[in-house]
C-alpha cells in the first residue's frame, strides 16, 4: 500500500524535482478544458462528454485515452425558473462512466447554496470491470432541494459536474492507466418535476448544450471534437514500460534537439540510486533500460522509484514500480 507519508518526505527533500516533475513540465497543454464531446466509454448512444486526453499507452492492452495529475476539471449548467424567490425541488439524472484512482481522485456532481458549491455525490474508482474492460453504466439520478434567490442574490440554479486528481498516479506517469477519467450522456434536469434541460451531446454539429466549461479563455473552444483531442508534447516527454515492471523497464524519451541528456533513478527518500545516462546523445528520440540495479551493482528492493529525465532546460519526473 502506497504511503503518503514517505511522498511528503520526498516532497520535502526533493521539492525541486517533484515540482518540476508535474504535467506541465511534461506536457504541454493547448485547451482550456479537457472535457470532449467523443463517443468513447459513452454511457449512452452517440457522443457523450467526455474527461481525458490521449497519451502514450503505458501497455500493450492500455488505450491512448487517459488523464493526467493535478486536474481540475468542470463543466457547469445554469438556469432559469418561473419563480426565482422560491425554494425548489431539483431532480438530476445522467448517465455516467468513470475509471479513476480510488479514495485519491473523484468525480462530483454539485449544486451551489451561498455562492458555494456544495456536493451532491462523490464518486471515486470505477465501473468498469477489470477483466472484460466493460462499464456497466451508473445511472444518476439525485433529487434536492434549492433556495434559489439566495443571499447571493443570483437567482439562477447553478450545477457542476467536476473532476479532480491529485499530484500522482494516472496515466501521466503510467502509476495508473486508465480509459479518461469519466464520461456523461443524457442528462436531464427538473426543477419542481419540470423538465428545464435535456442534453444528449449529439448533433449536426455536436455542442455542450445547455452545460459550458467556466473560465474559458477567449478565443479557445471549450469542447474539443474527437479529432482534435490534445495529445502529448512532441518536443519533450518521457515514458516508461512496463509499470509495473519485472526485472527491467524501458524509458523512452523524445528531446527538443540532439545534446545533452541526463537520466537518473531515485528512491521515495531522494537518494540517488542509478545515473542511467550523463551524456551527449545525437538523436532526439531514443530508450534507455534499467535493470533494477543501483551504482553499486546491487539490485535494489520492491518499492516505489522515480525516474528524472533532463535535457536543453527542460526536466520531468515520473515514477515506476518495481514488483519482485
Amino acid at each position: 500500500m502506497r504511503k503518503r507519508a514517505l511522498l511528503l518526505c520526498l516532497a520535502l527533500l526533493w521539492g525541486a524535482i517533484l515540482l518540476a516533475g508535474t504535467d506541465a513540465a511534461a506536457k504541454k497543454d493547448p485547451v482550456a478544458s479537457h472535457w470532449q464531446i467523443s463517443t468513447w466509454i459513452n454511457p449512452g448512444t452517440g457522443n457523450g462528454l467526455w474527461c481525458g486526453a490521449l497519451y502514450a499507452p503505458c501497455s500493450p492492452s492500455d488505450p491512448p485515452q487517459g488523464y493526467g495529475n493535478n486536474w481540475t476539471e468542470r463543466v457547469d449548467f445554469v438556469g432559469s425558473v418561473p419563480d426565482p424567490s422560491a425554494t425548489v425541488k431539483v431532480r438530476v439524472q445522467a448517465l455516467l462512466n468513470y475509471d479513476i484512482e480510488p479514495d485519491y481522485d473523484y468525480i462530483r456532481l454539485q449544486v451551489e447554496r451561498e455562492g458555494i458549491m456544495e456536493n451532491v455525490i462523490v464518486l471515486t474508482s470505477k465501473n468498469r470491470d477489470y477483466l472484460t474492460n466493460v462499464f456497466t453504466p451508473y445511472v444518476v439520478d439525485e433529487t434536492f432541494w434549492v433556495t434559489v434567490l439566495d443571499s447571493k442574490g443570483k437567482g439562477k440554479i447553478h450545477l457542476r459536474w467536476e473532476f479532480t486528481s491529485d499530484t500522482a498516479w494516472s496515466d501521466a506517469d503510467c502509476s495508473w492507466p486508465t480509459w479518461g477519467a469519466c464520461a456523461l450522456d443524457n442528462i436531464v434536469v427538473s426543477v419542481d418535476d419540470v423538465v428545464i434541460s435535456t442534453t444528449d451531446f449529439d448533433g449536426d454539429p455536436p455542442t455542450m448544450g445547455d452545460w459550458s466549461v467556466p473560465f474559458s479563455p477567449p478565443g479557445q473552444e471549450a469542447a474539443k471534437a474527437w479529432p482534435q483531442l490534445d495529445a502529448p508534447d512532441p518536443v519533450f516527454a518521457a515514458r516508461s514500460y512496463p509499470n509495473p515492471f519485472n526485472p527491467k523497464m524501458t524509458i523512452a524519451y523524445s528531446l527538443p534537439q540532439a545534446g545533452v541528456l541526463t537520466v537518473r533513478i531515485f528512491n521515495v527518500r531522494g537518494e540517488l540510486v542509478r545515473t542511467l545516462f550523463d551524456g551527449i546523445v545525437t538523436a532526439r528520440e531514443g530508450s534507455l533500460e534499467w535493470d533494477g540495479v543501483d551504482d553499486q551493482g546491487k539490485g535494489v528492493e520492491s518499492g516505489v522509484y522515480f525516474y528524472e529525465v533532463a535535457s536543453a532546460g527542460h526536466r520531468t519526473v515520473n515514477r515506476a514500480t518495481l514488483l519482485k
